[in-house]
This record gives structure tokens, C-alpha cells and sequence, in this order.
């Protein structure tokens, strides 16, 4: 038996959530740096 494909798929699953999260936390501070400036433009 060859455990290589699964290990690297498994790899590659760390990778896709670690690049989804990082993505999603980004636009999380891009929206509070928005949600405060316009706090503090009104």
C-alpha cells in the first residue's frame, strides 16, 4: 500500500483551510478598518 497520495492530499486540505482562514481574517480587518474609519468620518 502507498500512503503518499492520501498524505499529500492531506497537505494540501491543511493548506487550502490555512489559505481560506487567512483570506477570511484579512477581509475581517479590511471591514473593521472600513466600519472605524467610517465611524470616525461621521
Amino acid at each position: 500500500m502507498n500512503i503518499e497520495p492520501a498524505h499529500s492530499s492531506a497537505i494540501n486540505f491543511r493548506a487550502g483551510i490555512n489559505a481560506v482562514l487567512s483570506v477570511l481574517l484579512l477581509n475581517t480587518k479590511q471591514a473593521l478598518n472600513w466600519s472605524s474609519a467610517s465611524v470616525n468620518f461621521i
